[in-house]
């Protein structure tokens, strides 16, 4: 999961396409919010490796949403929805049995 979620901010940078995802609904104060915890845990990996972590802040706003809506959809996809991490409840049976896509590597 952690190496789909820095691919994911890793494209929101350099591709020329990058959609949100349609079906995923989130508020604008969400989007800045999930920035932020991104942006937070960015910037721990980047000084545990020594890495000067990128700015998420400094995406244009639709890049920014399309990411957060990308993120909420692979959350989904592990069966980590809004409610069950509420619940703090999860279970590897839960997980959705579509095949996973095939990741560069880093």
């Amino acid at each position: 999961m952690a190496d789909i979620r820095a691919a994911e901010a890793g494209q929101a940078f350099t591709s020329s396409y990058y959609p949100g995802i349609p079906d995923v609904q989130m508020p604008d104060d969400h989007v800045e919010v999930v920035m932020h915890a991104l942006q937070g845990e960015m910037d721990r990996e980047g000084k545990s490796r020594q890495r000067h972590p990128v700015e998420l802040i400094a995406l244009p706003k639709e890049r920014q949403r399309a990411l957060a809506e990308r993120r909420r959809w692979w959350f989904q996809k592990f069966s980590i929805t809004p409610e069950r991490w509420a619940s703090g409840h999860w279970s590897v049976w839960d997980v959705s049995e579509e095949a996973m896509p095939e990741m560069l590597p880093a």
